[in-house]
């Protein structure tokens, strides 16, 4: 995969995110922000089931079902979304976690699961650089 498809499939992710208010984007730390306090079932918020809609459409930019197996592809979206329902229903995380970051760990792989999910795990915007 190239650099230029990384930069383009990102910079997609970005525009569909920022489709939706209550999303926010860092562009250095190429983290995206929930505002939670704007998603609900009030007259004024956005439904949670539509930022979910929405979610899974940034993270199919990456094409990541072309990557890896149906059933891998699947297990990373439940493992995302199901936390995603919990912190909307329960508004608190894990102490140890306090972000909701999907990743590859015992997904891809098992033998190498590890390898590869530190390998991915601190990606950011500096790793698009060739070296």
């Amino acid at each position: 995969m190239w650099v230029a498809q990384i930069e383009s499939q990102i910079e997609r992710h970005i525009q569909i995110g920022l489709n939706n208010p209550v999303l926010s984007f860092d562009p250095h730390t190429l983290l995206w922000f929930a505002n939670f306090n704007k998603i609900g079932v009030n007259t004024y918020k956005a439904p949670f089931d539509e930022v979910l809609m929405i979610m899974e459409k940034m993270f199919d930019v990456f094409e990541v079902k072309d990557r890896i197996s149906p059933q891998a592809r699947d297990m990373l979206w439940d493992r995302f979304s199901k936390a995603a329902k919990l912190f909307y229903n329960q508004r608190k995380r894990p102490k140890e976690r306090k972000m909701l970051i999907p990743t590859f760990a015992q997904i891809v792989f098992p033998a190498e699961s590890e390898e590869f999910y530190e390998q991915t795990r601190t990606f950011d915007h500096t790793k698009l650089l060739v070296k």
